[in-house]
């Protein structure tokens, strides 16, 4: 007797494909990946244009100059240690060895996507709580940014400072708009402009 192959039963792949769709939805939305609240009675194009593109460019760019000359972070804490610089050295060659390309890729895609993900979406997900108070989400707020700045701390001492300064103002944004992405714009246009200077300057 031959083996028949089970038919497909289109209604039930249907089904099972929407389901699957909302639930990847719904944790997308948990994540903080939602259209940005400021503004809410304009339209979704207006508020993705000012809250996720201009805004955050323009954040990510003075961060960048107030780290670079306000305080002058790598002149006022430089590198010294051995394993500290051979840490920089190995992330400098792993971004110029690719070029431009490379260099966004890795300041939009490795950095920033994965690390506001982490480190900023627990915050997100803190306000959206309804018990939550102000004061809760201020404590989860600390958390994250302490853990963020302390996982910088093998590239030295500037590192960690410049990881508070980009944490404080990505957890402000993001509270701010109660969205995932704006963060992620200013920490990849921060992160981008230095990776893609080192990549220019080889």
């Amino acid at each position: 007797m031959r083996h028949q192959t089970p038919r497909i039963d289109r209604a039930e792949f249907t089904r099972i494909g929407r389901w699957m769709w909302a639930a990847l939805r719904r944790s997308l939305m948990w994540l903080g990946f939602v259209t940005p609240r400021p503004e809410s009675g304009k339209s979704a194009v207006y508020r993705i244009a000012v809250w996720v593109l201009f805004v955050p460019a323009v954040l990510g760019v003075g961060l960048y100059l107030f780290l670079k000359f306000g305080i002058a972070v790598g002149a006022r804490w430089p590198v010294t240690d051995a394993d500290e610089i051979a840490n920089n050295q190995e992330r400098f060659d792993h971004t110029v060895r690719g070029g431009l390309c490379t260099a966004l890729i890795t300041a939009f895609f490795t950095a920033a996507l994965p690390e506001e993900v982490l480190y900023r979406s627990v915050v997100l997900a803190a306000q959206r709580r309804k018990s939550g108070t102000w004061i809760s989400v201020s404590v989860v707020a600390v958390l994250a940014l302490a853990v963020f700045a302390w996982v910088h701390i093998g590239f030295g001492t500037g590192n960690v400072v410049s990881g508070l300064v980009v944490g404080t103002l990505c957890t402000a944004i993001a509270l701010y708009t109660r969205s995932l992405w704006p963060a992620i714009v200013v920490h990849g246009v921060y992160d981008a402009i230095i990776m893609v200077s080192w990549a220019l300057s080889v």
